[in-house]
C-alpha cells in the first residue's frame, strides 16, 4: 500500500512541479527544499534516537508507548501536510482520451527521452545493485556496531547537505547533465572503494577510508539525486504530456531498482564462498617469496560489477543532450574558486582553511580526472 500510493503521488508530484516551479530555477528550488528537508530529517534522527536510547536505558516499560507516539506524531503531520497541499490551486489540464498504450508509447519515440530511459535505467541498477548492501557489508563483513554505522550515515547526510545548494546553483547556471558528469563518476568510485575496506588494521585503515567514501557519497549524491530529477522535468515536453513522459521515467527507474537488489542477493550468495587471487613471484638471495597483487572475496565482486554496470551508464549519458552542457574544465575551474572562498569565510586562520579546504580540493582533483568526455570531444 505504501508504495503504490507513493508510486501514483509521486508522479503526480513531479509533473505539478513542472508546472509551477519555472524551469530556470528548478535546480536552486530544489536544492532548497532537499536541504531543508535533510536537516530536519538528521535532527530529528538525533533527537529521536536518543529519546529511544534514554528511555531504553531508564524507562524500560513506556519503550512501546514511546514507539506509538513517534507512529501518531509522524502520521499527524503527514495528514497536515496532505491539508495544505490540498489548498494549493491547480493548473487545469484537459482530459486525455487517447489509448493508454498509444500514450506509453510516445516517450520512447523521442530519441532524446529514450536515451535519459536507457540511461536512467541502467544507472538505477548499478546503484541499487550496491547501495542496499553496504549497511549489511559494515555489520557483517566488518563486524562494526550500529554506532559506527548510524555516525557513517551522518557524515554521509551532512556532505550532502553541505553541498547540494551548490550543484542546485550549477544545474540552474550551466545544466544538470554537467552536474551528472561530474558525481556520477565519483559516486562509482566510491562504490570501488568498498572493495579496499578489509583491511586487518581497521581503526588504521578501514575507518579513515569509510570516512572518505561516506563523504565523496554525500557529496556526489547531492548533485546525482538533484540532476536526475530535474533532468527528466526539463526533457519532458509540454505540460499537458508531461505526466505520461514522467510516469515511463518513473516506471523505467522502479523496475531498475526492484530487480537490481534480487539480482545483487543472487550474487552474493554465489559468490560467498569464491576468491580471485592475482599473485606474482620474484627471486631473492633469501629464496622465492610470492607476494599478493590482488584479491577479490565475495562482497568484493559485487562492488567491482556495480562499478563496471555505472561506467555502461554513463556512457549512455553521453548520448542525452539538454541546453547549457558546457566544457567540464570550465565548471571545475569555478567550482575549485569557490570551494577555496567557502573555506576562506569558514575561518581567518590559514591552517584551518587548509583542513576544510584539502578534502573537498581532493575530491574536485578525482572529478577533473575521471569526467568522461562528452560524445564528440
Amino acid at each position: 500500500m505504501h508504495y503504490f500510493f507513493g508510486a501514483v503521488s509521486g508522479t503526480s508530484w513531479s509533473s505539478w512541479a513542472k508546472d509551477l516551479v519555472p524551469e530556470a530555477v528548478l535546480g536552486t528550488f530544489f536544492s532548497g527544499r532537499s536541504r531543508k528537508i535533510q536537516i530536519l530529517s538528521v535532527s530529528l534522527n538525533l533527537v529521536v534516537a536518543f529519546l529511544l536510547d534514554y528511555v531504553k536505558a531508564n524507562r524500560p516499560e513506556y519503550v512501546n508507548l514511546v514507539y506509538s507516539a513517534m507512529f501518531f506524531t509522524g502520521g499527524a503531520a503527514g495528514l497536515y501536510g496532505a491539508y495544505v497541499l490540498a489548498r494549493i490551486p491547480e493548473p487545469r489540464i484537459h482530459p486525455v482520451t487517447q489509448n493508454m498504450v498509444r500514450l506509453f508509447r510516445r516517450p520512447l519515440r523521442q530519441r532524446n527521452f529514450r536515451n535519459l530511459l536507457i540511461f536512467n535505467g541502467f544507472w538505477s541498477f548499478s546503484v541499487n545493485l550496491a547501495a542496499p548492501f553496504f549497511t549489511v557489508y559494515m555489520l557483517k563483513m566488518l563486524g562494526f556496531p550500529l554506532s559506527y554505522v548510524v555516525i557513517f550515515s551522518i557524515i554521509s547526510q551532512v556532505s550532502n547537505i553541505l553541498f547540494i545548494r551548490l550543484w542546485g546553483t550549477y544545474s540552474d547556471r550551466y545544466s544538470n547533465k554537467t552536474v551528472l558528469l561530474i558525481c556520477a563518476p565519483v559516486y562509482l568510485l566510491c562504490i570501488l572503494g568498498w572493495t579496499f575496506t578489509t583491511f586487518p588494521q581497521q581503526h588504521l585503515l578501514t575507518i579513515p577510508l569509510l570516512v572518505l567514501i561516506h563523504i565523496g557519497s554525500g557529496i556526489a549524491l547531492s548533485g546525482i539525486n538533484l540532476s536526475l530529477g530535474n533532468m527528466g522535468l526539463k526533457l519532458a515536453p509540454d505540460k499537458q504530456n508531461a505526466v505520461i513522459f514522467l510516469s515511463v521515467r518513473s516506471l523505467t527507474n522502479a523496475l531498475s531498482a526492484g530487480v537490481a537488489p534480487l539480482v545483487g542477493g543472487l550474487l552474493a550468495d554465489f559468490f560467498a564462498r569464491r576468491e580471485l587471487l592475482w599473485t606474482f613471484e620474484w627471486k631473492s638471495p633469501r629464496g622465492d617469496y610470492m607476494v599478493q597483487a590482488l584479491s577479490l572475496q565475495s562482497w568484493d565482486f559485487f562492488f567491482v560489477l556495480a562499478f563496471i554496470m555505472g561506467l555502461f551508464a554513463l556512457n549512455r549519458l553521453s548520448y542525452v543532450r539538454e541546453a547549457g552542457e558546457v566544457e567540464k574544465k570550465r565548471l571545475m575551474k569555478e567550482l575549485r574558486t569557490e570551494l577555496r572562498r567557502d573555506a576562506r569565510e569558514l575561518s581567518t586562520i590559514s591552517g584551518i582553511q587548509s583542513m576544510l579546504f584539502l578534502p573537498f580540493s581532493f575530491f574536485v582533483s578525482v572529478m577533473e580526472k575521471v569526467v568522461p568526455k562528452k560524445e564528440g570531444d
